[in-house]
C-alpha cells in the first residue's frame, strides 16, 4: 500500500476539469489558433471560433489556453497507412494531449521538476492573448527550463 502511495503522488492526470497539485491549480480552456499567425501563442483567440470560450474560466489565474481549432495531426487507422488530418474545430479531447505532450518534453529538459513545478511553469512561461487568456507557448516553456532547470 505505501509503494502505491508513492506512485499516487508521482502522477499528474489532466482532465476536462484541469489539473492539480499541490497548490497549483490548472483550468484548461479553448483556443483557437491565428491562421495567418500560427507561430505566435498570442495570437491565438480564446474559445473556438464563432464562440466565446470559457471568458469566466479565463478570469482565473491559473486558467490555460489550449489550441483546440484549425490544427492538422498525424493518423493512422490502417497498419501502414500514415497520413494528416486537417480540422478546423476540435475540443478539450485535441488540447489536453498537446499540453501533455509540451510537459513531456519539459521533462526531458528538466527530469526532476515536480507536478507543482511543471504546472505552475506552464502558466509562468504562458502568453497572454487579447482577451488575457493565457496561451501554453511551448517554445517558452522548454527555454525557460532549459535555462533555469536543466542539469
Amino acid at each position: 500500500m505505501k509503494h502505491l502511495s508513492r506512485l499516487a503522488a508521482c502522477l499528474l492526470v489532466l482532465t476536462a476539469q484541469g489539473a492539480a497539485a499541490g497548490s497549483a491549480r490548472l483550468t484548461l480552456s479553448t483556443s483557437t489558433f491565428d491562421l495567418t499567425r500560427r507561430d505566435s501563442p498570442a495570437a491565438c483567440k480564446t474559445g473556438l471560433p464563432n464562440d466565446s470560450g470559457m471568458l469566466a474560466a479565463r478570469k482565473s489565474p491559473f486558467c490555460l489556453g489550449l489550441p483546440c481549432a484549425y490544427r492538422t495531426v498525424a493518423e493512422e487507422y490502417v497498419p501502414g497507412q500514415c497520413g494528416y488530418r486537417y480540422d478546423a474545430v476540435g475540443g478539450l479531447s485535441w488540447g489536453i494531449p498537446y499540453c501533455v505532450g509540451v510537459m513531456a518534453l519539459g521533462w526531458q529538459v528538466a527530469p526532476a521538476l515536480t507536478n507543482e513545478e511543471m504546472l505552475q511553469t506552464l502558466l509562468d512561461t504562458a502568453a497572454p492573448n487579447a482577451d488575457g487568456l493565457r496561451i501554453i507557448d511551448p517554445v517558452h516553456f522548454i527555454e525557460t527550463l532549459e535555462r533555469e532547470y536543466a542539469s
